[in-house]
């Protein structure tokens, strides 16, 4: 989350990787900025770029793959991201959830995730009961 709380929902104003006090550059700057600081720790391997990308009620802005929304679209966000923080860390693993909760990864078949460095790339999704 972006703003600190409790992770997370609808109308939290942090369903995406951006709000209106963080910008997405900042995002991508604190997450290779984290990544650069363990990389040396032999414990770490990588990181997720992102937790729960989700419907963002308060803003009205949903979660899209591949579409080339800079506002929206959570697979050119994770590419920037990722790629960012292979620059600074080449070893790194990035982790990368799906849309809805991390719940839904059905995209991924027809439109993957490419990064800058090969055999990097860790999907992750979550799996909820309800």
């Amino acid at each position: 989350m972006s703003n600190a709380g409790w992770c997370c929902s609808d109308d939290d104003g942090n369903g995406l990787w951006h709000n209106h006090q963080y910008s997405a550059d900042r995002w991508i700057e604190a997450v290779a900025s984290i990544s650069e600081r363990y990389k040396s720790n032999p414990l770490v391997i990588g990181n997720d770029l992102r937790n729960e990308i989700r419907f963002d009620k308060k803003n009205n802005l949903s979660a899209t793959w591949g579409d080339g929304n800079v506002k929206t679209d959570w697979k050119l966000a994770a590419t920037r991201a990722g790629n960012e923080v292979l620059k600074r860390v080449p070893d790194s693993l990035i982790f990368v959830e799906g849309l809805s909760y991390a719940n839904d990864m059905s995209m991924i078949k027809d439109s993957p995730l490419k990064l800058d460095l090969p055999n990097r790339l860790v999907y992750s999704f979550h799996l909820y009961s309800w």
